[in-house]
């Protein structure tokens, strides 16, 4: 009897023991991980580069894979330019600014749809830009010509408008919240970039972002996108005049991601927006310092890879950034093995990216004059085997490029 309640004893205690010790790892692993949270959010990356040091090479250097899609071309589906692209669950989508269309094709290429501005149900006379709510599937984009707002349901492809009451630079939806770039009804003594509204009740949550006096009255050059989602969810914003990358949390607050540190030769003075001795000679300025980089765009991050477009591309260019090891290759001296061409052309950013995929646009046309230039003995193995195929047309859809980046 002893013995038994010596043991049922110890078994006791071992019991209290392993919980005490399962409570204390389980509460190590919380802190562990609010604070990798907290670091997440609080402790912004320093990104130190030089443009001009940027490593060249061949893709398998930083790919261990490249994908082409064909786009298919028929008079339904062929467009100019590619505008904009944005990735949903079933579709690359393709905005051509100059045609005020949207082209709908699926992840191998075929076209599906489009909408444009002959549009029967709910004509719109154009579109500059358009945004993708990743959590409920749903595209939205804004006319400027009637100041109305249209929003497109990818499953059901049912179209809907509403008035377009404020005036600003660029907007996106992202996990239940609506931000808004530069917001016109907002420039006051307060005025400040981002500003944030509950996407149900409409209700203002919040503004980010302090703005200087300039940036808030003048019209400053910038691109139409500042609002670029990535992996995992994450998404990024840019605004010109900042050396900074932002992102946000899963309430849509932004946050410092990352900061640039280039060199002295290609930033714009710390007081350039607000020294009453620059003002109204912004343009001049930079038309007369060529090696002044202004702007961060087109910036996606696949796992610890982050690529960006410094403009204007006299100094710039697209780049792709290792966040561990900082190693800097510009993609524009990247070659693709497969077709000879860089993994991005002259002048052109990385336009998406598909899970861990960055997603390039290859010119047909280059290709073509790619397959023309090489000898007759040559041309049946110069390009894949897809590619070759389309080079007895006169005219296609350009190509997608999607680079796996390796995982390293």
């Amino acid at each position: 009897m002893k013995l038994f309640m010596m043991l049922k004893t110890k078994t006791k205690a071992y019991w209290i023991l392993l919980f005490v010790f399962m409570s204390i790892v389980q509460l190590n692993v919380c802190e562990a991980t609010m604070s990798l949270r907290r670091d997440s959010v609080t402790q912004p990356l320093e990104i130190r580069i030089d443009p001009v040091s940027a490593n060249g090479g061949i893709d398998a250097i930083l790919f261990d894979s490249i994908r082409y899609i064909p786009l298919e071309t028929n008079p339904q589906s062929e467009f100019s330019a590619i505008s904009q692209l944005e990735v949903s669950t079933n579709y690359y989508i393709i905005l051509d600014r100059n045609l005020n269309t949207l082209y709908f094709f699926r992840k191998d290429g075929s076209f599906s749809h489009k909408l444009d501005k002959y549009n029967a149900n709910v004509p719109f006379t154009s579109i500059s830009r358009f945004t993708i709510d990743k959590e409920k599937d749903v595209l939205s984009f804004d006319d400027l010509m009637n100041s109305r707002r249209y929003t497109l349901d990818l499953n059901t492809n049912s179209v809907t408008h509403q008035p377009r009451n404020e005036s600003y630079r660029d907007y996106i939806s992202f996990n239940g919240y609506q931000l808004y770039y530069h917001l016109q009804e907002d420039i006051g003594s307060d005025f400040a970039s981002i500003v944030r509204f509950d996407a149900k009740t409409g209700r203002r949550l919040g503004s980010y972002l302090p703005a200087d006096t300039a940036r808030k009255n003048v019209s400053l050059a910038e691109s139409f996108h500042h609002f670029y989602h990535s992996d995992h969810g994450h998404l990024l914003f840019t605004r010109p005049y900042d050396y900074t990358v932002y992102g946000f949390d899963s309430s849509a607050v932004p946050f410092i991601r990352y900061r640039f540190i280039l060199p002295l030769s290609n930033v714009i003075p710390p007081d350039f927006l607000s020294n009453a001795v620059y003002y109204n000679k912004w343009s001049e300025y930079l038309r007369s310092n060529k090696s002044i980089i202004y702007s961060i765009q087109a910036v996606y991050q696949a796992e610890n890879w982050l690529t960006f477009h410094l403009f204007p591309t006299r100094k710039g260019g697209t780049f792709l950034y290792h966040l561990i090891t900082g190693d800097l290759f510009n993609l524009g001296e990247i070659e693709d093995g497969a077709t000879g061409l860089p993994i991005v052309e002259r002048l052109k950013p990385v336009i998406g990216n598909d899970r861990g995929a960055l997603i390039s646009e290859l010119s047909f046309l280059s290709l073509k004059k790619k397959y023309e230039e090489a000898s007759k003995s040559e041309r049946a193995d110069l390009l894949p085997a897809q590619l070759n195929a389309l080079m007895d047309r006169k005219s296609h859809n350009s190509i997608l490029r999607l680079s796996y980046l390796k995982k390293h």
